[in-house]
């Protein structure tokens, strides 16, 4: 796997506070599921230093994991998933980029193999040496639906 998988690499910061300050208490599912949601929203896209500051804040002065989670997730809505944007994410575009990020990462999970090497996605070949993995996606999904 390689850190360009995550587009939004902010969105990685609350999650390391979460689990720094409440570590004792910390909740793998829930900070992920609000991870995956905060990429999917776009949450630290753009000029994202005030809300990335506003989330940082809500975690500092909360008493508890839970409360923190809860406080996160107020600020983010379900993804309702449409024709359009299952269509936008076989293009890579919109929500689709992340409906994809989520696809590979489902597959990696259940070590899925490359259609076309045989190895495992994610990994490479012994002799083979790619600085720059990105996702084929064509290994693990249609060209064409």
């Amino acid at each position: 796997m390689n850190s360009e998988l995550i587009y939004a690499k902010n969105t990685i910061i609350p999650i390391i506070y979460l689990y720094h300050k409440f570590s004792d208490q910390y909740d793998f599912n829930k900070a992920f599921h609000f991870f995956l949601l905060a990429l999917a929203q776009g949450r630290y896209s753009g000029s994202s230093e005030a809300t990335l500051q506003e989330d940082i804040n809500a975690i500092h002065e909360a008493r508890s994991f839970e409360e923190a989670i809860e406080k996160l997730h107020r600020k983010l809505t379900p993804i309702k998933i449409s024709k359009g944007v299952i269509k936008n994410s076989i293009h890579y575009q919109g929500t689709g980029k992340f409906l994809k990020l989520v696809l590979y990462l489902i597959v990696f999970r259940n070590r899925a193999v490359d259609w076309f090497t045989g190895v495992r996605l994610g990994y490479f070949k012994p002799d083979e040496i790619n600085k720059d993995f990105t996702i084929e996606v064509h290994h693990f999904s249609r060209k064409a639906f």
